[in-house]
């Protein structure tokens, strides 16, 4: 029998060590495994409760963005005088009381889904009324008017002024001054009247004016534009707009559309009842508003109470 061989030995010992240093790191990987998917598991809760608190902030932020809603739709606009002894200057079907301006390369005046629409001309294009009892002091003219393209002036509104007359500038010079032209033979650019604003195509904006003795005033929707002293003024036109006397409406390069044209005279004591009016509205209204914010309205009450008697 021959001997063992010591190098023989040794390399099977190797062997056997190489064999249990596999298999220790098959059992580390093994592990290292289970203990790495675990932690994943764990997460799934924890991302249901973000979930969950982002769902109650969204709900509380719509809570609060209908609340605000609500008290904005309580708010009341502006007050115009009422309805008693309107004359409507335009029937929304034709153009009866109505005569195309004769400006030269004006537009084309049409009727259009209850509209008057005023195509853009070269420079200028419009209407003017043939009425003959027309008030000129002490009344009011209301409409609504937008513009669908231009580059100037969408509604120019011509109206008397005791025994002259003046324009009413919505838009003008590239679009943005608003004023009345002429005072003391200055236009609206350029009188005290002037005013900028930004205006939106396709937007429909509230037009009023109204004209007393010694005084003309203009808004456009909810803000008064103009607040202008005319006494020892000239009022004049412009040499553009004197064929819209005495009642017209004009554009510049631009088409507009016209609607609920409506006119009205007051007396002044008249206008002192519906500023008490208004103005006690408006009181009214901030009242209901500022109850609603605060969760004080009448529909709460009856809840604070009983929880009252319980006590």
């Amino acid at each position: 029998m021959n001997p063992i061989q010591p190098n023989v030995c040794f390399r099977q010992v190797v062997s056997l060590l190489s064999l249990l240093s596999l298999f220790v790191v098959m059992l580390i990987t093994l592990a290292a495994r289970v203990g790495v998917a675990a932690p994943i598991q764990d997460t799934t809760p924890r991302s249901k409760t973000k979930v969950g608190a982002a769902s109650v902030q969204a709900g509380e932020k719509k809570n609060a963005s209908a609340k605000n809603e609500a008290v904005e739709s309580d708010a009341l606009p502006d007050q115009a005088p009422s309805g008693e002894g309107q004359i409507v200057l335009f029937d929304g079907e034709t153009l009866d009381g109505w005569e195309v301006t004769n400006f030269g390369g004006e537009g084309e005046c049409s009727v259009e889904e209850g509209c008057l629409k005023i195509a853009a001309g070269y420079p200028i294009s419009g209407v003017n009324s043939t009425r003959e009892d027309l008030p000129k002091t002490n009344y009011e003219i209301s409409l609504e008017v937008k513009q669908t393209r231009g580059i100037d002036f969408f509604c120019g509104l011509t109206f008397p002024v005791a025994e002259s007359h003046c324009t009413f500038i919505v838009g003008g010079w590239a679009g943005s001054v608003v004023g009345l032209s002429c005072i003391d033979d200055l236009d609206a650019s350029s009188n005290d009247s002037r005013k900028l604003m930004k205006f939106e195509d396709d937007r429909w904006y509230k037009v009023r004016v109204r004209v007393q003795p010694e005084r003309i005033q203009c808004w456009i929707d909810a803000e008064e534009v103009v607040d202008q002293n005319i006494a020892g003024k000239k009022i004049s036109l412009r040499n553009e707009t004197l064929a819209s006397r005495p009642l017209g409406l004009c554009n510049f390069e631009t088409t507009s559309h016209f609607k609920n044209i409506k006119i009205r005279e007051f007396k002044p004591g008249d206008l002192e009842n519906e500023e008490s009016i208004s103005k006690a509205s408006n009181a009214q209204g901030s009242s209901k508003s500022v109850d609603k914010a605060s969760g004080n309205d009448k529909g709460n009450e009856p809840v604070s109470r009983s929880k009252d008697k319980d006590k």
